[in-house]
């Protein structure tokens, strides 16, 4: 069953890299960082699950493998869609049904759902999407900063936190820095799935234990933080950082381990089950030489002709993108954001240039920050960067995502309806009008995404616009607009909407010079 279940994966993972290499290195890109580093020890741990439980799955009868041929082709069909429509973060889960599907026809539905933990287990090496992985972490980072700041007062050290930018005088730790440890947020929750499995534990205890590793997690990152600002206060900054970089995983990693078990023993305890929490399955029945020893037979049991045909399927799925129609990207020509005019009827503009530090944050080809003006009335700042691909999940950094990293506090949310006269055509477009607070100041923001001459409010409504003009049309382009303007420069709400509104319009007629429709 061992080598059924490591062949399950092999074979797919097998015609995925050789059939789909922009998955192979989008797969390896995220199994090569530290919020997946994890990835590489699944399959090992699946395995020895399935060999622990082997002597309770093996059963003459196999079942059914109708289910396995059903599973393996939505993985398939998974797969073309992520080839086809530049979907990377599908790539993923197609690789997780295809490995399910293979492993049904081996063994049959009867032996299967004996090792459906092992089974689960591959879908926590399973790259998240970007924008869910960001929505989640998002509020988890603030929450993190906050507790180690409180921390470091704790210590008798001033800080001053500015969303997730703590600074303490002698250092400051930038958000990379300061929430570097919350990237042991996934490692963790596959811990403590294993923890679960390995201590016999009830579906309920394993849930109870996957919720208790996003706090521990937070608690332990914000412990971390505490300990690099306290080193560098009272020993020296080379110390902290070297700390910082070299015992990051010994602080979140190791204690976080026990207090999952800790969690483990308490919940166990108070169901009444204060024997579970211990008794872990950790040997095999019957030892391991018996267990290895009937492993070939597994396979013998499935068939040769089962095997055949699955290598003979999973041989045409990796040859399918050198038969069906080769995929296309149209790279739209444009202006570049150099050129970008600063004189826009009333407004007249100013180029800013922006920090490396987020110059580098995300893939964009080309950018303008410019702030505009017009006589006597307030300063608009205009940032629009341009993507050559919105799958590289670029457009998840939004401002509704990112200013409160950056120390805002959104006080208002909502769709705006702004009037838009095209042409003879008079349009309402559908945007997105934030107010947010920083340092003590208000300021209007209005955001949208651009994508082939659309304009796009809802991020969720993104993908599958994108989506069908990758498939038709192989555009896949785009732009984030975003303008901000400070509320004290102007006498109320309505002005503020007014001029926000005529620097929009303004802009929309402008943009498709470098944002290509």
């Amino acid at each position: 069953m061992v080598i059924a279940y490591l062949a399950s994966l092999i074979i797919p993972l097998a015609a995925l890299w050789i059939g789909y290499p922009p998955g192979r290195d989008w797969l390896l890109e995220q199994w090569g960082s530290e919020e997946y580093s994890h990835a590489v020890m699944i399959p090992l741990v699946g395995a020895y699950m399935v060999l622990l439980n082997q002597s309770t799955a093996e059963e003459r009868a196999t079942g059914s493998r109708t289910a396995g041929a059903i599973t393996l082709a939505a993985g398939v069909a998974l797969l073309l869609l992520a080839h086809y429509g530049h979907m990377f973060s599908v790539y993923g889960f197609s690789l997780l049904l295809m490995t399910c599907g293979v492993f049904l026809l081996f063994v049959g539905w009867g032996r299967a759902k004996q090792h459906w933990r092992a089974l689960a287990l591959l879908l926590f090496a399973v790259p998240m999407p970007t924008a869910l992985f960001n929505k989640m972490s998002g509020s988890l980072q603030l929450i993190s900063s906050r507790l180690g700041a409180a921390m470091i007062e704790l210590a008798g050290i001033t800080v001053h936190l500015e969303g997730n930018v703590i600074d303490i005088g002698t250092m400051q730790m930038q958000v990379v820095e300061a929430c570097s440890g919350l990237r042991y947020l996934l490692p963790l929750v596959a811990l403590a799935y294993i923890v679960g499995v390995f201590s016999r534990a009830s579906l309920a205890r394993i849930g109870l234990l996957l919720v208790a590793a996003a706090p521990i997690t937070i608690l332990m990152n914000s412990v971390r933080i505490a300990l690099t600002a306290v080193f560098s206060e009272y020993l020296s900054v080379n110390l902290a950082e070297g700390f910082l970089h070299d015992f990051e995983g010994w602080v979140i990693f190791f204690p976080a381990l026990g207090l999952l078990l800790l969690v483990n023993w308490f919940v166990s305890k108070i169901t009444g089950q204060r024997a579970s929490a211990f008794d872990w399955a950790l040997v095999p029945e019957g030892g391991f030489v018996s267990s290895l020893a009937t492993q070939p037979k597994t396979i013998v049991a499935a068939g040769l002709p089962t095997l055949a045909a699955t290598f003979v399927v999973m041989i045409g799925v990796a040859s399918l993108p050198h038969v069906l129609p080769q995929r296309a990207v149209v790279t739209p020509p444009r202006e570049p954001f150099s050129m970008f005019p600063l004189e826009l009827k009333d407004w007249k503009g100013q180029h800013e240039r922006m920090d490396v530090i987020y110059r580098n944050a995300l893939p964009w080809s080309d950018y303008l920050l410019a702030n505009f003006v017009k006589p006597g009335g307030p300063v608009i700042n205009v940032f629009v960067p341009y993507f050559p691909s919105f799958y590289d999940g670029s457009y998840t950094h939004n401002p509704s995502v990112c200013l409160p990293g950056n120390g805002w506090v959104i006080e208002q949310e909502g769709i705006k309806e702004l009037p838009y006269n095209q042409g003879s055509e008079h349009r309402l477009l559908r945007i997105n009008r934030l107010i947010a607070t920083i340092e003590g100041k208000r300021h209007l923001v209005y955001y949208w995404f651009q994508h082939k001459g659309q304009i796009i409010a809802d991020q969720n409504a993104v993908k599958p616009i994108l989506l069908w003009n990758s498939l038709t049309e192989g555009r896949i382009d785009g732009a984030l607009v975003r303008l901000v303007m400070a509320l004290d420069s102007v006498p109320d709400i309505s002005a503020a909407d007014a001029a926000m509104e005529g620097m929009a319009t303004t802009l929309l007629d402008v943009l498709p010079r470098f944002v290509p429709s």
